[in-house]
């Protein structure tokens, strides 16, 4: 950890950035969303961990062994998992009412794209946007 600290997304500060995130499912976006990020000291009390979720329709095999149908819903989460001083931990997963199909990391850095492969055809970028 820096002086300054590591980045947090569920921490409110003056100067924060915006982080755009998307994940494309064969290049085609299926969830799109954006989200305030800061450098800060680790906090003193730890705050309630933010999750967003996200629902798409199966169809596709997940680590070339979990088949889904294309009737089945797909909830897909984003999370913070990790700090760091150059940027943050995101955890991605993917689950039917039944089962995991996939739990990766991506890392999301401030001021440049991060795009990570989670599993075939799945991809993870984070890019960021303007200040307002």
């Amino acid at each position: 950890m820096t002086k300054e600290g590591d980045w947090y997304w569920f921490q409110n500060c003056d100067k924060n950035k915006t982080l755009g995130i998307e994940v494309l499912l064969k290049g085609r976006a299926i969830f799109h969303s954006s989200f305030s990020v800061c450098l800060t000291p680790r906090p003193k009390t730890e705050r309630r961990q933010k999750i967003v979720a996200f629902y798409f329709k199966g169809g596709q095999v997940y680590q070339g062994e979990y088949h889904t149908l294309p009737s089945q819903t797909i909830e897909g989460n984003i999370w913070q998992a990790s700090s760091l001083p150059d940027g943050l931990v995101l955890g991605v997963s993917f689950a039917t009412k039944k089962q995991v199909l996939l739990n990766t990391l991506h890392l999301a850095q401030p001021d440049k794209v991060s795009a990570s492969e989670l599993d075939r055809d799945i991809v993870v970028r984070t890019f960021p946007l303007p200040s307002h």
